[in-house]
Order: structure tokens, then sequence, then C-alpha cells
């Protein structure tokens, strides 16, 4: 036993000085392009092991230390790898220089070398003025690239907690220190660029509808103070009368989630708050043709992918089903089915009800089928990107031929 902790002892010694190695190397690199390679030896030993010990740590998703609700591992790490990917992914131009760098980089090599610029002089043995003189990026108004740095990075940050957040599920924002409570503060040091996570579980509730006991919860969405009930009133949706500026808490039917996971992909039903949400903010619901009925749109990348069909009920809005752009019920889809010449049995049948048939099959590559979906302005299901279905198996179906003999297409 005590030669394995010994074992274990060296290599992890072995693994720290590794790691050192690897961030000098890659501060050397960055402190050259930003400025005079001479400015690598101008600093010595003692300089160089303080810029280590408070060097800035990649920027990092932490389970918040206490509350409610928790966040699995598996989670935790998707969302840590995620930001990784866009920070390196993602760049910041250096005007002065006619460069760019990876946000992952400019956080923390960049950031680390201007820190060692602005406190050069408390280095004994540093020729402070020399070290300056080289970097006369500093010595410009460099204050907008660091605040737009800054701000991409928490754009970043938000979208990723927007996509791992479930409206059925956990939903997810970072909070700043000063916004936990005194029981919860966590402590990191000033050089981790850690990102508290608050977490929020939607909870399910029975709702009489038509008759029937269903399971509904309350929608909430991000707002600056933190989760917030969703509400719309009457007059959002056209209606008037008295009661029109009267706030309808919006909930949403757990049938909702199935036919997304069903029409469109599993994957949409699993990272729905991005598309969901926006919908239900939406300034122009679609009225149906029954009272007290509206269609949300739903859009994901700029494509119009189909509708959330939500009825007044009391004094709630809910979201009751999800309609694929090409069903009935839907502007598009009734149009669909005037050039088609289908019906609703029709369309089960083909397969014309759901997003998978659209991308797998060979309508797309079918002018004349094609054409009369685009005139009914189901066009944009084509351009969706196949990977978010996340079905096993690309291989096309062979559609069009079959379709176009039953609807008597020449």
């Amino acid at each position: 036993m005590k030669r394995r902790k010994k074992q274990n002892t060296k290599l992890l010694k072995q693994e720290s000085r590794h790691q050192k190695k690897q961030y000098f190397e890659r501060l050397h690199r960055v402190m050259r392009d930003l400025g005079n390679p001479k400015a690598w030896g101008l600093l010595n030993s003692a300089t160089y092991e303080m810029a280590y010990e408070t060097r800035l740590r990649p920027h990092k998703f932490v389970a918040p230390v206490s509350g409610r609700y928790t966040i699995s591992n598996s989670i935790l790490k998707a969302l840590n790898k995620d930001l990784s990917h866009l920070l390196q992914a993602s760049y910041i131009e250096l005007k002065n220089l006619k460069k760019r760098m990876s946000l992952y980089d400019y956080s923390l090599y960049a950031e680390m070398v201007f820190m060692m610029y602005r406190n050069v002089d408390v280095n004994k043995g540093v020729d402070a003025e020399a070290f300056r003189s080289c970097f006369p990026l500093f010595t410009d108004d460099l204050e907008p690239t660091r605040l737009d740095a800054l701000m991409e990075i928490n754009e970043k940050i938000i979208l990723l907690c927007s996509y791992h957040s479930d409206v059925s599920g956990l939903m997810l924002r970072t909070v700043s220190n000063s916004e936990l409570e005194d029981g919860q503060k966590w402590g990191p040091t000033c050089f981790f660029n850690n990102h508290v996570l608050d977490i929020m579980k939607a909870e399910k509730e029975p709702m009489k509808i038509d008759g029937h006991t269903r399971l509904v919860q309350q929608v909430y969405i991000l707002g600056e103070k933190g989760f917030e009930a969703l509400t719309r009133t009457p007059a959002d949706l056209g209606i008037g009368g008295p009661m029109k500026d009267y706030p309808l808490k919006v909930y949403i039917q757990q049938h909702v989630f199935e036919r997304i996971a069903e029409r469109l992909s599993p994957h949409f039903a699993q990272h729905n708050y991005l598309f969901i949400l926006p919908a239900l903010v939406s300034p122009e619901p679609v009225k149906t043709g029954r009272s007290l009925s509206f269609l949300f749109p739903v859009t994901f990348g700029g494509i119009k992918l189909g509708y959330l069909v939500a009825d007044v009920l009391g004094d709630r809005l809910v979201v009751r089903t999800f309609l694929l752009l090409t069903h009935n019920g839907t502007p598009e889809g009734d149009r669909l089915n005037e050039l088609l010449g289908l019906k609703k049995a029709d369309s089960k049948y083909w397969g014309i009800d759901r997003l998978k048939t659209l991308l797998f099959s060979d309508i797309e590559q079918n002018e004349k089928l094609k054409s009369l979906f685009c005139e009914a302005g189901c066009g944009g299901l084509f351009k969706v990107n196949k990977k978010l279905l996340e079905y096993g198996s690309h291989k096309e179906i062979a559609t069009a031929d079959m379709l176009s003999h039953y609807l008597g297409i020449e």
C-alpha cells in the first residue's frame, strides 16, 4: 500500500511539472504574439513562479454548493466540454496587431500577460519600463477589446445554459456570488473563472382539460433577477374586453414534449428551451378556427418548424400540443393538403407529418413534389440539419415515386 502511494505521488509530481511546462510554453507564445519576443527574457524566475501561482483558470461551470436541486455530473461535464469548444472556436480581433486570437487563449493568456504588464513594478530585479515598452498594444485603448471578449464569453455561457435547459425538467442559469444567499456563498479566488449554476426544476401538477386529468407545468423564463413565471395577457393574443390586461399564467402539457420527440426528434424534445420560450413570447400568435385557441410559430436557426397550439383555459394559457408545419390545422399544412389533394389520414400514411420523412426520403430530389412543398411554405423543413434528428440510420427512404403516382403527378 505504501509503495502504491509513493508511486502515485511521483506520478502526480510528474504531471504537475508537465502542466507547468505546457503553461509556460503557451504563455511564451502569446507574449511573443502580443509584443516584442525579447519580453520573455526580461523577467526573472521569481516573477514566473508568481505568474504560475496566480494564473487565470479556464472558464468553467460549477455546481451550486447547496440548493434544492442538484445537477448530474454528466450534464456538468457536457456543459464544460461545450464551453471549452466554443471558446476555442471563437475568435476576437486584436485590431492594432492585425491579428486574432481564440477567446480561450485570450481569456487565459493574453489577460495574464496584461496582468503581468500592469503589476511588473512589484517584481524585484525586473526592468519594468523595458518590459512595458515591449507591449505598445497595452498602451493603446485596449479596454474596448477586453469588454468585447468578456461580453462574448458571457453570451456563450448564456447560450449553453439555454441549450442544456429543459422546459420540462431542469432549467439553468449562472449567478454571481453577490446573488447567492449568505449560507450558499462560494469562495473562489479571483484567479478562477468559475460560473456557479443556479438550477430550477419544473413541477408537474394535474389539471382538468376537456374532462380529463392531464399533467401540466408552469413555464418559467430566464429574467434579469432569475427564473420568472411567464405570463401573457389577452391583449397580447388579440382579445379585447375589460380583462384584456389580466395576466394569464402560461402552462405546458406533457403531451407537447411527446409530440416534439415524435414529429421532430428526441434531440429537439430534450433541448427544447431554445425554441419553446421564443415561440411563447412571440408577439403575433396565429388564430385558429376555434375560439380562444392560438398557434405560436416555432423556429430554429431561422427555419420555421411548426406551431405550438395553446388554449386559454380560465386564468391560464395552456400549450396543448405541437404541430409540424405540414400538419392539418396549420396555415402551411392546410395549403399543402390543398395543393396535393391529401387528407389527414394520407399525410399520416405517407409520413409527411414527420420531419424524418422529409429529410431522409427522396422527396427533395423530386422537383415537382418539392416545388409544391415550397409553394405551401414548407420548403424550409428540407434545410434542417439532419444531425439534429439523432436517428441511427441515414439511409434514404424511397417515397417520391410512389407518392407522385398516388397523387397523379407526372
